[in-house]
């Protein structure tokens, strides 16, 4: 982060105004990148602002080892902005990661922390992704910019959550309630909640009578997202010949490897990291055949720990986990693995690839997987999410790339 502002650059920032079209983004995964350009190109369109008015993206990655010096996490985050000369990349370092903005310090303390060390005029709009996870990272950037108009564009490709409100009735009744209450009580002193204005996402997901978030929705267009993707990719000039390397390196003549796609249903605590590796060899064993090709894309946030251990449990195959760089990058990217192998998907990336890509992704997590494999608490919501990737993975967008 920059450093500390003198006396004089803290008073004249009480004066500072909203700079037409600036804008401040906050991502954690790499994969959220693309949604949330494209959701920025669709706003800045419809109201007439300047494609290239400046942006700051803001990167709070969940793990604060990756804020360690010589991430590679933030040399992917640099190389995917690099052709974009407009854009300020913000990648704290680990000591204001894990101190400063650390999820474990009082939101408000947080928030002006944010807004004492923000070299930039007061943001016009901010986008996030949503404000449902426990750290409230979000909200301590809706907090630091209040006057901002507020944009979500989804849990990529399209999911949206409830707002995470400080101490949510239903929560009082759970038997962790009094853990929640202690974490809540970093949130004292906040007097109003902040939530989104409207979302624009890539793939609408919502079930008719199963959504609790009423946000007014606007569909990300096919034409928006395609952009993002390519001013993206301008970065990673040898992106296409190293694809070829590896599968040069990996095929055998007149086989087709596979392409598993993981989740990251561990790191979402949605199961337990056992169940998800017992999830994948169970998938493998119904779809692969035992010697075939299978590379592994991994989740951006799958741990290496997941990592390994899925390389042990699956012996019978010729397996490899996508090495850095491409391992990191949207699987959006790899437009040349795609194409040649035969892609299996657990999670929402089915339906962004079927529709956006015209991949021919198989969609293979079931239901009956879903009830023996995640915690309780979660089956529900993930049979809900699961029957709407589904009923969108064959045809997300119309054939003429609007919004369908």
């Amino acid at each position: 982060m920059a450093s500390l502002m003198t006396a004089a650059a803290l008073a004249a920032q009480s004066q500072r105004t909203t700079v037409a079209g600036e804008a401040v983004m906050l991502v954690s995964f790499i994969h959220q990148l693309p949604h949330a350009f494209g959701a920025l190109f669709e706003d800045r369109r419809g109201r007439g602002v300047w494609e290239e008015a400046p942006v700051t993206v803001f990167v709070w990655c969940h793990r604060a080892a990756l804020h360690r010096r010589g991430s590679d996490v933030h040399d992917v985050f640099a190389n995917c902005l690099a052709g974009l000369p407009w854009v300020r990349l913000v990648f704290p370092g680990f000591v204001h990661r894990a101190s400063s903005l650390s999820p474990f310090r009082m939101l408000n303390s947080r928030a002006a922390w944010i807004r004492t060390h923000w070299q930039r005029p007061v943001p016009e709009v901010l986008y996030f992704s949503h404000d449902a996870s426990a750290d409230h990272t979000a909200q301590a950037l809706m907090q630091a910019f209040p006057s901002a108009r507020r944009v979500c564009y989804g849990d990529p490709p399209g999911f949206l959550h409830p707002e995470n409100p400080p101490f949510p009735e239903h929560v009082r009744h759970r038997p962790d309630a009094l853990r929640q209450g202690v974490w809540a009580t970093r949130l004292r002193g906040v007097s109003h909640w902040l939530g989104a204005h409207e979302a624009i996402i890539a793939v609408d997901f919502r079930i008719a009578g199963t959504s609790d978030c009423d946000l007014p929705v606007r569909l990300l267009p096919a034409s928006c997202l395609r952009d993002a993707l390519g001013r993206l990719q301008q970065g990673f000039t040898g992106l296409t010949s190293a694809e070829l390397q590896l599968l040069d390196g990996l095929v055998v003549e007149g086989t087709q490897p596979f392409m598993l796609l993981l989740g990251n249903f561990t790191g979402s605590r949605m199961c337990a990291q056992k169940n998800e590796i017992a999830l994948y060899a169970e998938l493998c064993a119904q779809h692969v055949p035992v010697g075939a090709t299978i590379i592994v894309k991994p989740h951006a946030g799958s741990h290496p720990a997941l990592l390994r251990a899925l390389a042990l449990r699956l012996p019978d195959y010729h397996l490899i986990v996508l090495p850095d760089p491409l391992g990191r990058l949207p699987v959006e990217f790899l437009s040349v693995l795609l194409s040649r192998c035969h892609v299996l998907s657990v999670s929402s990336a089915s339906a962004l690839l079927g529709g956006v890509l015209g991949i021919n992704v198989r969609h293979v997590l079931t239901e009956d997987a879903i009830r023996r494999y995640f915690l309780p608490a979660h089956v529900q919501y993930m049979l809900s999410a699961n029957q709407a990737i589904a009923g969108r993975t064959q045809q997300v967008y119309g054939a003429d790339g609007s919004g369908g």
